[in-house]
Formats: C-alpha cells, sequence, structure tokens
C-alpha cells in the first residue's frame, strides 16, 4: 500500500502550515512515504480550490496508490503508528465521522477511475454551492463513490484543552492525527508548542541540490535569493532552485540570469526536503529577539536557514545584504539624473501604517527638485517608473543616479539597497514603523509622512 502524504495551503494560513509541515514529513521519512504540498494561488478561495490540487496531485500517482489528505490545522501527534497499521481500507475513500458529519482536514483517496469521477463532479457543483465541502458532505451522503467511514479520533480527534470535544472526538493519547480548532492565537501558540520537538528533529538537507521556496511577498523572495546568489557563487559544484509565486517570477528571474546553478520556479507542489525562506517560518521571525533589526535579523537568519541547508552561510555583515546582482546596472528608459526617487508603492506586510500625506509630500518636492515615483501619483508632471515599464531591478537601476531617496520600505524600495549607490545617495529617508533596516550610509527613518517631512527640512531639503 503507497501512501502519498498530501498538505494544501492558502497564504493566509502559512503560518499554521509552516508549523505543521516538518512533523507531516517526518513521519512521511519515518514511513517510507511520499510527501509533498501545493499552495493556493493568491486571492483564491482555499475551499473550491482545493479540489483542483488533490485532482493534480492524483493525476501525479501510480493508478491504485492512496493520497492521504492533511490540513494545515492538522498534526502528526504519534509518529511511531503508521497509517497503515489502521488497515485493510476498503472503498476508494475512507474518512473519520461522528453524528456531526465528516472529518475533511484528514482523509485517504485511492487513485481510481472512480475516484476521480467523484471530484470532478464535485467541482461540477461550484457554481451553485457556497463551498467545496458543501458540495463533498452531498456527494458522499449520495454515496457516489465508495466510501468507508471510521471512528474520527482514527483520522484527526479534536486537540482543544480551553474546550473539549466530546470524547468520541476529542484527542487522547496515542491518536495518530489531532486538529486544532480553529485558526487564532491561541491556537498558533498551541500548535507552535505540540510540535516543536518534529521542528527541532529535522534534518539539513544532502547531496548537491538545495531545494527552497517562499510563499510570500516581493521582498522576502529577493532577500531570499540574494542569499541564495551568494551560496551558489561559493558552492559552483552545486544546484540551487527556488519556489516563489509565479507573478514575481519576472522580478525575480533578473536577480538570478547570470547563475546557471541557479533557478528559480513557479510555486506549486513542493516536495519533502525543500526549505522555507520566509524570515517567520515556524514564527521565527515573531520570537527573535532581533526581530526589529532588519541586518542583525537577517545575519542571524541566514545562518540558521544555511544550516538547514547543511552549509554556511555567506552573510556575515550588513554589507553582505546589498544587492550586487549585474541586472541592477542595465540602463532603463529612464537613465537621467533625479534629484529624488520617492518609493511610493503600497506596502503588502504592514511595513508602514499610515502613508497618508504621500501625494502632498510628492507635490511639495516637485515644486523644487524633478522627482521620479515608483507608483501613478495625481500630482502633475511627475514621471512615474510603472509608465515606462521598469521592473524592482530598473528601480535599483535608476537609484544610482538619484540625489535622494524617500521611500516606503516596500517591495519595489529593495533594489535601491545595492552596492552601487551606497556612497553615492546623500539623504536617504525610509518610511517605516518600527524595524530599524540598517543597510545604508546618510539614512534616516520615519514613521509618519509629516515626521518625513520634518527630517527633510532639518537638512534643508524642504
Amino acid at each position: 500500500m503507497n501512501i502519498h502524504l498530501f498538505s494544501s495551503c492558502p497564504r493566509a494560513l502559512w503560518i499554521f502550515h509552516s508549523l505543521t509541515w516538518p512533523g507531516k514529513e517526518a513521519y512521511a521519512r519515518k514511513w517510507g512515504h511520499q510527501a509533498a504540498f501545493y499552495v493556493h494561488p493568491e486571492n483564491m478561495a482555499q475551499t473550491w480550490d482545493r479540489l483542483r490540487v488533490w485532482q493534480e496531485a492524483l493525476a501525479a500517482m501510480p493508478e491504485g496508490d492512496w493520497l492521504w489528505h492533511l490540513g494545515p490545522g492538522c498534526f502528526i501527534a504519534t509518529p511511531d503508528v503508521d497509517i497503515r497499521s489502521l488497515g485493510p481500507f476498503s472503498g476508494d475513500m475512507v474518512v473519520g465521522g461522528d453524528g456531526g458529519g465528516f472529518g475533511l482536514d484528514s482523509f485517504l483517496l485511492r487513485n481510481t477511475p472512480e475516484t476521480r469521477l467523484f471530484l470532478e463532479r464535485a467541482a461540477k457543483l461550484r457554481s451553485l454551492l457556497g463551498s467545496e465541502e458543501e458540495a463533498l458532505v452531498i456527494l458522499l451522503t449520495a454515496e457516489l463513490i465508495r466510501l468507508e467511514v471510521r471512528p474520527r479520533r482514527q483520522f484527526a480527534s479534536l486537540y482543544d484543552p480551553t474546550s473539549p470535544a466530546p470524547p468520541e472526538t476529542a484527542y487522547q493519547p496515542g491518536d495518530l492525527v489531532a486538529q486544532i480548532p480553529g485558526w487564532h492565537a491561541s491556537h498558533l501558540l498551541l500548535l507552535q508548542k505540540l510540535t516543536a520537538p518534529a521542528r527541532k528533529a529535522a534534518p539539513p538537507q544532502q547531496g548537491p541540490e538545495h531545494c527552497t521556496y517562499c510563499v510570500q511577498a516581493l521582498g522576502d523572495n529577493m532577500a531570499h535569493v540574494h542569499f541564495l546568489r551568494k551560496l551558489a557563487q561559493r558552492h559552483p559544484e552545486r544546484r540551487f532552485v527556488h519556489q516563489a509565486q509565479a507573478h514575481y517570477l519576472p522580478q525575480l528571474q533578473e536577480m538570478a540570469e547570470d547563475l546557471p546553478n541557479l533557478s528559480l520556479e513557479p510555486m506549486r507542489r513542493v516536495e519533502a526536503g525543500a526549505v522555507d525562506g520566509w524570515k517567520n517560518t515556524e514564527r521565527h521571525w515573531e520570537t527573535h529577539p532581533l526581530r526589529d533589526q532588519y541586518a542583525a535579523f537577517f545575519i542571524d537568519f541566514f545562518r540558521h536557514l544555511a544550516g538547514r541547508m547543511g552549509l554556511e552561510s555567506p552573510i556575515e555583515k550588513p554589507e553582505d545584504l546589498l544587492f550586487d546582482y549585474p541586472a541592477l546596472q542595465k540602463p532603463t528608459p529612464l537613465d537621467a539624473p533625479f534629484d529624488f526617487l520617492v518609493v511610493n508603492s503600497t506596502p503588502l506586510s504592514g511595513q508602514l501604517s499610515d502613508a497618508s500625506g504621500m501625494d502632498a509630500l510628492i507635490a511639495e518636492l516637485a515644486a523644487r527638485y524633478k522627482v521620479v515615483v515608483t507608483q501613478p501619483t495625481p500630482v502633475p508632471g511627475v514621471v512615474c517608473t510603472q509608465d515606462h515599464g521598469l521592473s524592482v531591478s530598473g528601480i535599483g537601476r535608476l537609484s544610482t543616479l538619484c540625489k535622494h531617496i524617500v521611500m516606503i520600505s516596500t517591495g519595489s524600495s529593495w533594489g535601491t539597497f545595492n552596492v552601487w549607490n551606497i556612497d553615492s545617495i546623500a539623504f536617504r529617508v525610509i518610511l517605516i514603523d518600527r524595524e530599524q533596516i540598517g543597510l545604508s550610509k546618510n539614512t534616516v527613518q520615519a514613521a509618519t509622512i509629516s515626521a518625513a517631512r520634518l527630517l527633510l527640512q532639518e537638512k534643508g531639503l524642504l
């Protein structure tokens, strides 16, 4: 009986997945199961997209093998029990159930024509029903697949010390899989404690190929690809593969195009053994004492990440974090000196809570200086990089031709931290709530537009 342990998760629940996946991966390795997870596309509801990824997963499996789906809130509670010992299994779907219904966060699907037809039928109900789970329940109730219902605790008992479930569903020691009952902060802290042993026991990568992934925003991926560049340059005999969301790849490819042993791929199916490059995987950033010191944190984080990859980190000091990839020197359609580069792009990770008043500040600067911005502004006569098709690397190139920078700390700004402008930027104002960046000279930080204006006035620039 061949088992393919499978999980899937949207970005909104990624922190939960990052806590439970190492234990699932270790379990699969212990018992000789295959393991992989899928990433739901950005802004795609998890419910209906799960049907599609189950279909994709079955299509990649041999006929007759079993897919074991485990949701991001499920964790392996008793790794010494092989799921095969619960067999033999009859039917094409095996699910835990009780008087309250089916447990659809942990179940088995056998790869058969009947199973594939069942999923196709469920997908066709999308226009009629509110959720994929509702469609599955209707089809299961109608017995449109050969179904075996086991006691709920065999597949995913409920772990909630604050509100115990009925005895037939509540977790008891020895249960193979447990499931937290929600997505609140209290559940996250509980899950972190319960999964700690499996996460600490994760072995480093071995072999000549190193695979990483990051489901988060452009800036997160840029920092990680820079780290991989340094590893690829230090280890030309090894191959490095990084997966990111497909819509970020055109920007990220510019960072890797000169290195034959570094490749970037769209993130969809991630195989067991790949390393998560997100800074807050397993709540690493949230709980780190240096979380508000960007440079110091990433030096330590990349040391941790390199250890997970079986290597030593090439990032040892803040200057090592400055971008130096060749595409930052490619000419752009806007190659001309500007007095101010204003990165006014919207931050996607909460870096700046209040950006109101940015257009007014741009207008004040434009009245005295030649200004270029990264996002359209109603201020007349101001050049915008979007109108000229500049990528984040193009913005980085443009920063080498500018005297001053006013920037919201966001993905579009990261290319401006590069080795070619470290001595040429006369003054830089970073708009960010709390984190201290610590990467460039002649730099100050402000948490509001008003504070940034005062800093520019003190410098005699307004």
